[in-house]
């Protein structure tokens, strides 16, 4: 079992900015008004393997149909996915250093 897991991570991070774009297709088509941002340790550059990939997906109303699209598409962990409204957003615009867009 930790085999599996350590492979998965491993292949997340070997291939992050590809699957960052994936995950951006995917968060488009759900909702093309939404914002993605990466948060972090893997934002900062000082991520390990046990590091989730964190990710801030602002949008107003299609917070289940996204959750329900990235899930479907295979992004489980190490990936964590914050949906939030633009107004619940602001928190973390105003808290998490090393944030940018993706």
């Amino acid at each position: 079992m930790f085999a599996r897991y350590s492979k998965r991570r491993k292949e997340a991070f070997s291939r992050l900015n590809e699957n960052l774009q994936k995950v951006k297709s995917i968060v488009v088509m759900e909702d093309p008004s939404a914002k993605i941002y990466l948060f972090g340790s893997v934002a900062r550059g000082n991520y390990n393997m046990a590091s989730d990939i964190d990710i801030l997906i602002v949008s107003r109303d299609y917070v289940k149909a996204i959750r329900k699209a990235l899930i479907e598409a295979g992004f489980g962990e190490p990936y964590e996915f914050h949906i939030r409204s633009p107004r619940d957003a602001q928190t973390y615009f105003r808290h998490v250093k090393d944030i940018r867009k993706i």
